[in-house]
């Protein structure tokens, strides 16, 4: 069961498919690298928002912003209380900057845009400014071989 307020980006379950939030070899990553279970296309599925909120942006990396350069097709949602979530990466955006998104409303599809090695979601959640582990707080369960 999940934490009340965060929700399903993918139905059906989800693999971590990469770095991890806390690896000591990459501390500025910070995020989840993620992707659709074993067995189903890793190209093209489609991911949801975690939290409900207002998309702030949606669109390319825009190579005069900081740190923006690699994120390749991203959406980046304000969910209100200093909360913003971001996922990179996708082939396909599916929502606009201004549109009003629900907990697990499709975002976009998974891709390889930016500085990416294979198709997934780099997705990562902050409050205040600072990055924190959405999977250990939004009560998603990892088993397996990083199957949520």
């Amino acid at each position: 069961l999940l934490t009340p307020g965060w929700y399903d980006p993918m139905p059906g379950g989800f693999r971590i498919s990469g770095l991890s939030y806390a690896d000591t070899e990459a501390p500025d990553h910070r995020a989840w690298d993620c992707n659709a279970p074993s067995g189903q296309p890793q190209r093209g599925g489609v991911w949801g928002a975690l939290r409900p909120g207002t998309v702030v942006y949606s669109g390319r990396d825009v190579r005069d912003v900081p740190m923006s350069w690699n994120r390749g097709n991203y959406v980046y949602i304000a969910c209100g209380d200093d909360l913003f979530i971001c996922a990179c990466h996708f082939k396909d955006l599916l929502v606009a900057t201004g549109d009003q998104v629900e907990g697990g409303q499709p975002l976009g599809k998974i891709g390889s845009t930016g500085y990416a090695t294979g198709p997934h979601v780099h997705q990562w959640a902050e409050r205040q400014g600072v990055r924190f582990d959405w999977l250990a707080e939004g009560g998603y369960r990892v088993v397996g071989s990083g199957t949520v």
